[in-house]
């Protein structure tokens, strides 16, 4: 009895062995302080790399820099085409591989995008799974054949594209010549044009690795998988074609346009010009979209919304563009007050320029603002992608590491500077039911 007591006593003091594979506290917490960490291969192809050892998956987000720019009208629809086929191919070349959680390509105004995440020990497969789809540049008549008549089908059925009208309609009257107008799907006759020939030039002229940024967050290994990368990657020949600047138009005069539905409700949509995301007033213009609309405790919703009774929905898009982007207000409101509305969105607009905020309102903004940015960064994913979009769009990956401190810089002059150089000349479209006369005052 003694002699098991003495074992039993043994076990116990005994320094329990950590599994080798799993991080220890140390690890994590320099993982946690580590910054980002930038690849350039000598092709070009930049490589971006943030640790985390206490997850347990590996998110790899590619974007290919390619966009509305690079589409021509007459084959409007090529890059949704080709992100189909694509999407297709990653889903094959991984489908054996069940515990990869997700894959996906997806398409923005200025990338190509291509998400795949799974756990840490699928790293190899996930990055074996994105070279293959750059090096297959060849594409069948068959399988190009069916993608196309499939998203022809969706255009005819209005499952493709923008599937608010009227935003698409605030870009046409907003952008006039610039690339940002289109959607990524315009016609069924641009999208017929589309063979397969056409696409596979596309790609060698586009998905080469100048034109991607590849950002890896998870439990990875940065030697391991900066070895395995360039194995895969370094492979691929650069094209450096270079695209056609497109620069911003000159400044317009106010702009309005009036719609006639078949509904019982009006939409009043006002929009303004916003600097593209590597300006250094990116960061004000986004405290301004937090203070005016977003959230129930935005200007226009105590206004429109709990003091007047105005509004059902108000929301605001704001997107982060490699090029001039846009800051536009949503509200939803009975039809004779779409007047009272169009007024009091213009007249809190004309007040940010005209007051500074407080600081109570400021630090507020900022708040919301940070909240949004960490929610973001909550997962792997949201945190891979975030490194390769700030890369992508020119604003630089340690943008993204040094957020908080630029956004604590702001002021509320600054934010009251950059209402006077952008809230001006807005694009206003109303839509309400036909048939029946408004006194809008």
């Amino acid at each position: 009895m003694k002699r098991l007591l003495t074992i039993f006593l043994f076990l116990l003091i005994l320094p329990v062995q950590a599994d080798s594979e799993a991080p220890n506290r140390n690890e994590v917490l320099a993982a946690k302080a580590t910054p980002a960490r930038r690849i350039l291969l000598p092709n070009g192809m930049v490589v971006l790399l943030k640790e985390a050892p206490g997850h347990d998956l590996v998110a790899l987000e590619m974007l290919c820099q390619v966009g509305l720019a690079n589409e021509e009208t007459p084959t409007a629809g090529l890059i949704a085409l080709w992100s189909e086929i694509l999407n297709e191919r990653l889903e094959e070349a991984t489908e054996e591989h069940y515990r990869i959680v997700d894959r996906s390509v997806s398409i923005e105004p200025d990338f190509l995008r291509f998400s795949i995440q799974g756990p840490a020990d699928e790293a190899d497969t996930m990055l074996e799974a994105l070279a293959g789809l750059v090096e297959n540049d060849t594409y069948s008549e068959k399988l190009v054949n069916k993608k196309r008549k499939e998203l022809v089908e969706d255009i005819k059925a209005g499952r493709a594209g923008s599937q608010n009208q009227l935003y698409t309609i605030f870009r046409l009257l907003f952008y006039r010549l610039h690339p940002y107008r289109r959607q990524h799907t315009s016609g069924e006759m641009a999208v017929e044009r589309i063979d397969a020939e056409l696409i596979a030039q596309f790609h060698k002229q586009y998905l080469v690795p100048d034109r991607l940024v590849l950002a890896a967050c998870g439990r990875i290994s940065r030697t391991g998988f900066e070895d395995k990368t360039r194995k895969l990657f370094s492979g691929f020949q650069p094209v450096n074609k270079r695209d056609l600047s497109v620069s911003w138009e000159p400044k317009a005069t106010e702009k309005r346009i009036d719609l006639s539905t078949r509904n019982d409700i009006a939409w009043v949509v006002i929009g303004y010009p916003a600097p593209p995301a590597a300006s250094e007033d990116h960061i004000p213009m986004k405290l301004i979209n937090a203070v005016l609309s977003e959230g129930l405790s935005s200007r226009l919703f105590n206004e429109i919304r709990e003091k007047k009774g105005l509004a059902y929905t108000i929301s605001s898009v704001h997107p982060a563009l490699k090029g001039p982007s846009h800051f536009l207000t949503y509200v939803v409101t009975r039809p004779h007050d779409a007047g009272k509305v169009r007024r009091d969105v213009l007249r809190q607009a004309k007040l940010l320029q005209d007051e500074p905020l407080t600081q109570r309102e400021l630090q507020a903004a900022k708040q919301k603002l940070w909240g949004s940015v960490l929610n973001e960064r909550q997962t792997d994913q949201g945190k891979a992608f975030r490194l390769a979009r700030a890369e992508s769009i020119g604003l630089g990956f340690t943008s993204e590491e040094n957020f908080e401190k630029r956004l604590g810089e702001v002021t509320a002059e600054d934010v009251r500077k950059v209402a006077q150089t952008y809230l001006n000349d807005p694009t206003v479209i109303i839509a309400r039911p036909a048939g029946k006369l408004y006194w809008d005052g």
